[in-house]
């Protein structure tokens, strides 16, 4: 049977950078353009461009957690698939 090897701790440095990537968005998640202005066409244009900016945010940080949770999942059954060959091992 034909296996891959995982490096779990890589696995776990990623999701600690893909946890302080999603912290840093969030920040900005809900910034918006300030305007004192009358409200004109190229303001309104650019609150659009902003409504559209802020659902990319969203589905990017749904990105980043779905990833996090995948690679959570996947070092668990990692894992378990190690323990469970170390335990089968016979010392001869």
């Amino acid at each position: 049977m034909a296996g891959f090897k995982v490096d779990t701790e890589k696995v776990a440095e990623y999701v600690t950078q893909l946890t302080e990537l999603r912290a840093a968005c969030s920040v900005c998640k809900n910034k918006k353009p300030v305007s004192d202005a009358a409200k004109g066409q190229t303001c309104e244009e650019v609150e659009a461009v902003s409504e559209k900016l802020g659902n990319a945010k969203e589905a990017f940080l749904e990105l980043i957690d779905r990833t996090i949770k995948f690679l959570d999942v996947s070092k668990a059954v990692f894992d378990a698939s190690d323990q469970a060959e170390a335990a089968s091992v016979t010392k001869k």
